[in-house]
C-alpha cells in the first residue's frame, strides 16, 4: 500500500478471532471490522480461506486510510441504505481494497512466482511454528502417513503425493488458544457451579496428557496436573495461579503442575472472572513450556527456516527471592525472562478474547502494579522488543494509551472531579493503615499503658522493645494484635468514600531485629504483615495490600497515583516522585482534598 502512495501510518493493530464458530456458520456472519478509535482491525478467520481473509484485510485498510484522513468522524450508522456518506465510503473500500489485493497478486505473478497468492510460502512459514507437521525436513500426511521432503513439495507443499489429502495447517493465531479455552472453560464452570450451590471452597484436580494414557483432559502437547481452587468470600476478589515445570526443591522430578487460585466475592463480575482465567492459564502454560517435561522448541533442520530454538530458560528463583526480600526493586519482577514471555502471552490472549486492544490490556495491568513512571517505561521498552520476537502485535511505551475502563459504580460525579485533577485518567489510590484506617495509637496505649507520643520520645528501639515485652507479658500473639486493632473513629467513612476506586493498602510493617535481615520481610516470618493482611480482609473492594517502610512508599508514586497517609515526610517524598499526596489529618479534610 505504501508503494501505491497510500498513507497508512500509524499502522493499525490486528486481532484474529479464530474460535467464533457460530459466527462462521451464519450466512451473514461477521468477516472483519475496523475500529477508528483504537485504530485496530479485527479479522474473523474461522473456516475461511486465507485469500478471503487477506481480501478482508485489504478492505479494512482502506477504512483505516479514510480514518487517518478524517473522513469517518461523521458516520452514524453502518447501513449503506440509510446514509449516502457511508455508502460512498463502502464503495471506495470495496473498489480500492479489491484492486489493491489484485494488484498485489499480479505483482507476484510478474515475478514468475507460481504461487500467485503467496499461500504456499505462507504455509511454509506457518509450518515453522507447527513442529508436529514436520519431521526434520519432511512433512507427514495426517491421513495415510506418507512422508515427503519439503524440498520436493512443489507448489502444493501440503498436498499428499500418495492419497491427495490436503495437510495445510489450520490457521490459528495462537498455537495454544484452543487448549487454553478448554481449560479456562472447565475452570470457569467449576468456580461458577460452586458459587451457585453455596460451596465455601472448590478444590479439584485433573490429569492432562496424551489420549493413550489414563487422563481426564487429552492433550498431545502437554502432560501435567491441572488444579482449580476457589475460595468464596464476602468482598475479596483475587486472581492467582502457578506452574511447576516438574521439579521439587531438591531438583528431583515430580509431576508438572498448573494451578489457578481465585477468591470470589458475593458481588462478582463473571465476565471479569472468565477473562482473568484465560489470562492466568495462558500465562502459566507459557511457564510450562520453558523447562521440564513440557519444554517446547529445539527443532533442528538443515533448512535454516525450519530451525526453532528451544524455549528453555534458566531457573530464576534466587532473583525472585531477592525481590521478595526487598533486596531488589519490585519492578525487576516484570523484567524476569520467564515472566516477560508469560505475561505477554497471557495478556495478548486476554485481549483477543475480551475484544480489547492489546495495548489497553497492558496499560490496565501496569496501572495496578507498584512501579513508577521510569520503571514503567523500562518495562515497556523491554516488552516491546520481546513482543516483536514472539510475533505479537507491536507495542511501545510511547503508544500505550492512558485509557481507563469505567464501570457503573454510581460515583461518576465523584470520579469526574478526581479525574479532572490528574489529567483525565482514573485515579489509582493507595491508603495507609495506621493512623488513617486503624487506630494504632489507642491499641499501643491499651497494650503498654503509655501513649505512642511518650514511647516515641524514648527512641525507636525502646518504642518497639516495650511493645514486644508487653505482648509477651500479656501472652498476646503479635499477629493477633495487628489483626484485631480497632478502626479509627472516622476510618470507615474514609473507606466508604474511596472503595469504589478499588484502592490499594500501602502500609509499613513492624520489624523484629532478632530475625536475620534477609528473612525478616518474608510474610511467613513477619507477624505484623500476617496480622495486617488479616485485618484488611474486612475492606470491600480492596485490590491488594503492599508493605513498604515509610521511606520507601514513594516507590509506588507516579502520575495519577494518590497516597493518603498521616506522615508529612512520606507525603513530601510521594509528591517529589510525581504522585499526588494527601496528608491525612481527618477524614473530612481528606475527602475535601480528594474532591
Amino acid at each position: 500500500m505504501r508503494q501505491k502512495g497510500y498513507n497508512i501510518d500509524p499502522v493499525p493493530s490486528i486481532a484474529l478471532v479464530d474460535d467464533y464458530v457460530s459466527n462462521a456458520e451464519e450466512f451473514l456472519g461477521k468477516t472483519a471490522y475496523y475500529d477508528p478509535i483504537n485504530k485496530s482491525i479485527t479479522l474473523y478467520t474461522y473456516g475461511r480461506h486465507p485469500k478471503d481473509i487477506v481480501r478482508s484485510f485489504s478492505h479494512e485498510m482502506i477504512h483505516h486510510i479514510q480514518n487517518l484522513e478524517g473522513r469517518l468522524g461523521d458516520v452514524s450508522t453502518t447501513n449503506t441504505l440509510e446514509d449516502d456518506h457511508i455508502n460512498d465510503l463502502e464503495k471506495e473500500a470495496n473498489l480500492k481494497g479489491t484492486m489493491t489485493f489484485r494488484n498485489w497478486t499480479d505483482s507476484l505473478q510478474e515475478r514468475k512466482n507460481k504461487d500467485p497468492f503467496g499461500l504456499n510460502q505462507y504455509a511454509r512459514e506457518l509450518a515453522q511454528g507447527l513442529e508436529e507437521e514436520i519431521i526434520g525436513d519432511e512433512i507427514k500426511c495426517d491421513s495415510c502417513g506418507w512422508e515427503w521432503k519439503i524440498a520436493d513439495g512443489g507448489d502444493d507443499l501440503f498436498i499428499c503425493h500418495k492419497c491427495g489429502h490436503d495437510n495445510t495447517p489450520t490457521i490459528t493465531e495462537g498455537r495454544y488458544d484452543k487448549f487454553t479455552n478448554e481449560l479456562s472453560r472447565l475452570a470457569f464452570e467449576l468456580i461458577k457451579d460452586g458459587y451457585d450451590v453455596g460451596r465455601k471452597v472448590v478444590d479439584e484436580s485433573f490429569v492432562v496428557g496424551p489420549a493413550d494414557e489414563e487422563v481426564d483432559i487429552v492433550s498431545d502437547d502437554f502432560e501435567f496436573d491441572f488444579v482449580v481452587q476457589a475460595k468464596y468470600t464476602n468482598n475479596i476478589y483475587k486472581v492467582d495461579g502457578g506452574a511447576n515445570a516438574g521439579f521439587d526443591d531438591e531438583g528431583d522430578e515430580i509431576q508438572p503442575l498448573l494451578s489457578v487460585r481465585f477468591k470470589i466475592p458475593k458481588d462478582v463480575d463473571w465476565q471479569t472472572v472468565s477473562f482473568d482465567l484465560k489470562d492466568v492459564i495462558r500465562h502459566e502454560l507459557e511457564h510450562l513450556t520453558q523447562d521440564g517435561a513440557n519444554l517446547k522448541g529445539g527443532t533442528y533442520s538443515k533448512n535454516p527456516k525450519l530451525v526453532r530454538p528451544s524455549k528453555y530458560m534458566e531457573d530464576d528463583q534466587f532473583i525472585r527471592d531477592m525481590i521478595d526480600a526487598n533486596l531488589l526493586p519490585k519492578s525487576d519482577y516484570f523484567k524476569l525472562e520467564k515472566e516477560v514471555d508469560a505475561m505477554l502471552q497471557g495478556m495478548y490472549f486476554k485481549a483477543k478474547k475480551s475484544r480489547k486492544p492489546f495495548l489497553a490490556v497492558i496499560d490496565d495491568y501496569l496501572d495496578k502494579q507498584p512501579v513508577n513512571q521510569k520503571e514503567r517505561k523500562e518495562i515497556l521498552d523491554l516488552w516491546a522488543k520481546r513482543a516483536k520476537a514472539l510475533g505479537l502485535p507491536s507495542l511501545s511505551s510511547d503508544s500505550v494509551k492512558e485509557t481507563s475502563y469505567l464501570h457503573d459504580t454510581g460515583v461518576e460525579k465523584k470520579d469526574e472531579e478526581m479525574r479532572g485533577k490528574i489529567g483525565g485518567k482514573k485515579p489509582v489510590i493507595f491508603c495507609d493503615m495506621d493512623g488513617v484506617l486503624v487506630d494504632f495509637d489507642e491499641g499501643y496505649k491499651q497494650l503498654t499503658g503509655v501513649t505512642t507520643h511518650h514511647a516515641d520520645s524514648q527512641g525507636k528501639d525502646e518504642f518497639w522493645r516495650l511493645f514486644r515485652d508487653s505482648l509477651k507479658e500479656k501472652d498476646i500473639p503479635e499477629r493477633s494484635y495487628w489483626a484485631n486493632l480497632d478502626w479509627m473513629s472516622d476510618g470507615k467513612q474514609l473507606w466508604d468514600y474511596i472503595k469504589d476506586y478499588n484502592p490499594y493498602v500501602l502500609t509499613a510493617p513492624s520489624v523484629n531485629f532478632d530475625i536475620p535481615f534477609e528473612e525478616r520481610y518474608k510474610i511467613e516470618n513477619n507477624e505484623s504483615m500476617q496480622g495486617k493482611t488479616e485485618w484488611v480482609q474486612r475492606l470491600p473492594n480492596m485490590r491488594k495490600i503492599y508493605f513498604r517502610s515509610a521511606g520507601r512508599k514513594a516507590d509506588f508514586a507516579g502520575p495519577g497515583k494518590i497516597l493518603i497517609d498521616d506522615r508529612k515526610d512520606t507525603i513530601d517524598s510521594w509528591n517529589a516522585n510525581g504522585g499526588i499526596g494527601i496528608l491525612h489529618t481527618s477524614t473530612a479534610n481528606t475527602i475535601k482534598q480528594l474532591s
